[in-house]
């Protein structure tokens, strides 16, 4: 007895230290890149904070650039909603008339589910801050040589990440720069891959009473993220209008872009 005694309580003491490990190895810890961020540019990136969260503001998208490409069409087309009482039921008009979707797209980066992405997370995690500070800037250029152009593309009220693996690797550390430079906009993320942004974004924006109630169908604009010696925050990159010629060749979903979101590039292309 006292032998089945002895084995039970090594039992519970190796239990509850291999328990103690999992929780130490699951702490977060920062990227360096975050606080590079932060000591390059911390008074303009609290002023991109301060601009954001307006209910006349856009619903920015982040993440693998044909998952955006995805969320951003069925945001443009779902009507699953009565848009006067909010009971789920098709009333023959856009759910989100009037709403503006803005998808940071990093197609030199893609796809981000690549093998390189899967034996390093840090950059990753990376790729998806640095999405983030441009889905908060509020300028951006006409193309990569041009500089930057003194021409706003509006402020997100609403943070999108359309990838479940962008999820997993890299909503700490997003919600972690958020919370350091005061930005407290809503972030709607899951690692489903059957997860409904429509029906979620939906409920946010009725919940919080955030729709614009413009009296407008749904609109999208997409920018495109370009590699480039940029000294600005040091994010060796800068932001461009969506324009096809921008599309790398090397990109996989270079084709077939029209025909998963026709809605959304037709949008981009008549801005």
């Amino acid at each position: 007895m006292k032998n089945l005694l002895r084995i039970f309580l090594i039992a519970v003491v190796l239990s509850g230290a291999a328990s103690c490990a999992r929780r130490v190895e699951s702490t977060f810890v920062a990227i360096p890149f975050v606080d590079d961020l932060l000591a390059d540019s911390l008074p303009a990136l609290k002023s991109y904070a301060a601009l954001s969260g307006k209910t006349s503001g856009n619903i920015a998208l982040v993440g693998d650039p044909s998952e955006c490409l995805k969320v951003s069409e069925e945001l443009m087309t779902s009507d699953k909603f009565d848009n006067v009482d909010g009971r789920k039921v098709s009333d023959g008009l856009p759910d989100f008339a009037g709403e503006t979707f803005v998808s940071i797209l990093d197609l030199y980066d893609a796809p981000f589910d690549s093998i390189i992405f899967k034996k390093d997370s840090v950059a990753l995690r990376e790729i998806s801050v640095r999405d983030c500070v441009y889905a908060l800037d509020t300028s951006f250029s006409f193309t990569p040589y041009g500089g930057r152009a003194s021409i706003s593309k509006g402020s997100p009220k609403v943070l999108v990440i359309c990838s479940p693996l962008v999820t997993e690797c890299a909503l700490a550390d997003i919600e972690d720069f958020f919370s350091k430079i005061g930005c407290q906009i809503p972030i709607i993320s899951s690692k489903d891959t059957a997860y409904s942004y429509s029906e979620s974004l939906y409920s946010l924006l009725r919940q919080k009473n955030m729709f614009t109630h413009d009296i407008a169908y749904p609109s999208a604009e997409g920018y495109v993220v370009v590699p480039m010696d940029d000294s600005s925050m040091s994010l060796n990159s800068v932001l461009v209008s969506f324009d096809e010629g921008f599309i790398p060749t090397e990109y996989p979903d270079s084709v077939s872009i029209w025909s998963v979101a026709p809605k959304t590039v037709e949008s981009y292309v008549q801005k």
